[in-house]
């Protein structure tokens, strides 16, 4: 009988790869009940969540044909992946890598993450050009293929990277940083962060067990889009190529 894991549709798990362990059997000196270790392991599954987007857009591009209702339907479905991994890197850059600098004491503790963002500005912001400008009449599953092959293997690499740079904050005590995560996903405004801007598409991506650490284990991102989604309707921009592309 399969496992859960194998009944998954593994087809958005390929070709950029997702995170199956923090890295923390590596790292003895920090204690499981730390909250670095929640931390890394709740930003893994968020990253993967970003990666399986890459991955549907990647193997669904040269099927949609251009001037038809699904070519519309798959930019609109790549322009909420844009607006979630842009969102998710200004919310960190903004919020959360400040608030660590302020528990550790140190200002450019994440500062390698944010050169890691920075490596590819360049190839985010021609696939943004690329899904908001054009029209569905000329879209080429070959261009936007070329244009994920550019960006794809850069933003997989920095979302892997991340996951130690979290372990790392295991020096600072398990409460403060637990607390200071909390702050920071409120932001400046002091109203909650809404992590997923999509919910429906945060719910199709997010699989409802995932492997992590030698273990199946239910993603966060589950609790946190089901608590959006009682919150509001899915957008009906949206069901259609989400259901046909990762359902």
């Amino acid at each position: 009988m399969s496992s859960p894991l194998q009944r998954q549709q593994l087809w958005a798990n390929a070709p950029f790869a997702l995170i199956t362990d923090t890295g923390i059997d590596a790292r003895p000196e920090i204690p499981r009940d730390h909250y670095a270790y929640e931390l890394a392991r709740m930003m893994a599954h968020i990253h993967n969540l970003l990666l399986r987007a890459l991955n549907a857009s990647y193997n669904q591009c040269l099927s949609v044909r251009p001037d038809t209702p699904e070519t519309r339907d798959f930019l609109v479905f790549n322009q909420c992946l844009y607006s979630m991994l842009k969102s998710h890197h200004d919310q960190e850059e903004e919020s959360l890598f400040p608030a660590f600098g302020q528990v550790t004491g140190n200002p450019d503790v994440m500062a390698v993450n944010v050169q890691e963002h920075k490596r590819f500005e360049t190839e985010l912001q021609n696939f943004r050009d690329y899904i908001f400008d054009t029209d569905p009449k000329a879209y080429s599953g070959t261009q936007l293929k070329s244009l994920l092959e550019c960006l794809g293997p850069l933003v997989q690499e920095h979302l892997h990277h991340e996951i130690a740079t979290l372990l790392d904050l295991h020096v600072v005590d398990s409460k403060a940083l637990k607390g200071v995560f909390g702050m920071a996903q409120r932001g400046s405004s002091g109203e909650p962060h809404d992590i997923f801007n999509d919910a429906s598409l945060s719910r199709e991506l997010c699989p409802a067990v995932a492997q992590m650490d030698g273990g199946l284990a239910i993603p966060w991102c589950m609790a946190i889009c089901a608590k959006r989604l009682l919150g509001k309707p899915a957008s009906s921009a949206i069901s259609k190529p989400v259901e046909s592309l990762i359902g």
